[in-house]
């Protein structure tokens, strides 16, 4: 039971690293984001053929799959900025496809439909990190600092300049700011996290394919951030912990294996259309810098909602 509860952790940490990622780009961006699996497979790949072909340890390792994730994503949406939010959104959906395609044909380098097993452990110095407690301990710290990043970023200049382009883009650009540049910046930022997260879950699962990074995942992470609240701090969290922790419970009724899968997904569904009927704005909607919990008042006082116009004057 332990060990049980040891899997669901981590596999929540590296939830909410992916979550938190996806609403900088959709909850701070104003992007609908539908190829948050693409960039998973990245870092997961990366982690993969580096790992069982070479000998490079693994920081220099995650640092690499994060950057080719950060290439990757702001090449992409250099080229998507000028689209319409909906074909931007069709355009993401394409790129994952595409990339799962690859994975499955570039036999090569990822061993086609057969995947790459035997992935090893994380190895810092000493240590060694496979499974258990130790593994839960090193997600948990990467999940804390990538939420601790985000919170920073949107706290920042640019997080309120990017919550402007965001509510009014042609009104930010009448500023003499660009922004495309802002929603290339996020996205880049954002997949960034999904590299981060994908390398993890290949040194915890230590088997990747393609099957596994598709088009599923992208809408798992993208339920988990509507659930939980677009554009909140908590909401990413929350909207994990109830997608991850509740079809596990599943498990404990005894479905078979056939049928376990779907009822799974038709349960991602089911939250989907229940909370959204509910809370239009997700769990955390409209709850999450207004009332904050006494435990989370050290992050300071909450930002504007709104950034302040040359023609609007402040409270006093």
């Amino acid at each position: 039971m332990m060990s049980f509860l040891v899997h669901i952790l981590v596999l929540c940490s590296i939830y909410i690293i992916l979550a938190v990622g996806c609403n900088l780009i959709l909850g701070y961006g104003g992007m609908i984001q539908m190829g948050h699996g693409a960039f998973f497979a990245v870092g997961a790949y990366a982690a993969a053929i580096l790992s069982t072909r070479t000998s490079i340890p693994w920081i220099p390792e995650v640092l690499i799959s994060m950057g080719l994730a950060l290439v990757v994503g702001l090449i992409l949406a250099w080229s998507m900025v000028p689209l319409d939010p909906d074909f931007f959104s069709l355009v993401t959906f394409g790129f994952t496809i595409v990339v799962v395609t690859v994975l499955m044909n570039w036999t090569s380098l990822t061993s086609g439909a057969a995947g790459i097993p035997g992935i090893p452990g994380i190895h810092l110095g000493a240590l060694d990190i496979t499974q258990g407690g130790g593994f839960l301990l090193l997600a948990a710290i990467l999940a804390s600092a990538s939420m601790w990043f985000v919170y920073l970023l949107v706290r920042s200049s640019f997080g309120r300049a990017l919550r402007a382009m965001r509510d009014d883009d042609i009104g930010f650009e009448a500023t003499g700011r660009s922004a495309a540049r802002a929603k290339v910046y996020a996205y880049g930022l954002g997949v960034m996290l999904a590299g981060l997260g994908g390398n993890l879950y290949a040194h915890y699962i230590s088997y990747i394919d393609p099957n596994t990074v598709g088009v599923d995942l992208s809408f798992l992470v993208l339920t988990m951030v509507v659930v939980g609240g677009v554009g909140t701090f908590t909401g990413p969290i929350v909207g994990t912990l109830l997608l991850v922790v509740f079809p596990e419970m599943l498990r404990f009724i005894g479905l078979p294996a056939s049928v376990g899968g779907l009822i799974r997904q038709a349960l991602y569904g089911f939250l989907l259309v229940v909370i959204l009927y509910f809370r239009p704005a997700g769990l955390m909607g409209g709850l999450d810098w207004g009332k904050r919990p006494r435990w989370l008042r050290f992050l300071g006082p909450r930002p504007p909602a709104n950034p302040v116009g040359p023609d609007q004057e402040v409270a006093p």
